[in-house]
């Protein structure tokens, strides 16, 4: 299925594996297509950039699917996720990273890929107390790493706390405005 494969794409990208150490993908450069989409998540921060831990160190995640307690990770040694990132838990801000990532999914010829947006001011239940608008501003760092590759953009707008008919409209006409001229 093309979801099982645009996910495995994902993984080899950004994810290390027991065959690959050296911190990029095995594969050579593969043409650049439309037709294969992968989905990005923009919400991870980290101290140097962000200064704290963001979804790292997810509250709700829990490795037996429980949601309630005190998260079990510690970042960055222990990270809310099933597969550790080949280059450390790191900031969806940080452009040194997202260059990596983008230059990583070019060549394995992804053509889209997908992101996951909060809104202008709206965050999950980890974000929105503390820094709202964390994923608008690392949508900045990501649509000017992707005009250095032929990666296109689509954004995933997510169900953030108050979001209505009225505030989509302004979101789309804040993204149009913002981005509608990159990729």
């Amino acid at each position: 299925s093309h979801f099982c494969f645009c996910f495995f794409l994902l993984l080899l990208c950004t994810c290390n594996t027991a065959s690959e150490t050296s911190g990029s993908p095995a594969s050579a450069d593969t043409a650049i297509t439309n037709r294969i989409h992968v989905f990005y998540y923009t919400w991870y921060g980290e101290p140097k950039t962000d200064g704290k831990w963001m979804h790292w160190n997810h509250t709700l995640l829990k490795p037996n699917g429980a949601n309630a307690g005190p998260t079990p990770y510690h970042p960055p040694e222990h990270v809310a996720s099933a597969f550790y990132p080949v280059l450390g838990a790191y900031s969806s801000s940080d452009p040194v990273f997202i260059q990596k990532h983008f230059e990583w999914i070019a060549q394995m010829g992804v053509g889209v890929v997908a992101v996951s947006w909060w809104g202008r001011q709206g965050g999950d239940g980890q974000m929105e107390d503390t820094d709202p608008g964390f994923t608008d501003r690392a949508l900045t760092v990501l649509f000017q790493e992707a005009e250095k590759t032929d990666v296109k953009i689509a954004i995933h707008l997510e169900p953030y706390p108050g979001r209505t008919p009225s505030t989509v409209v302004e979101d789309l006409r804040h993204l149009w405005g913002k981005y509608g001229t990159s990729p």
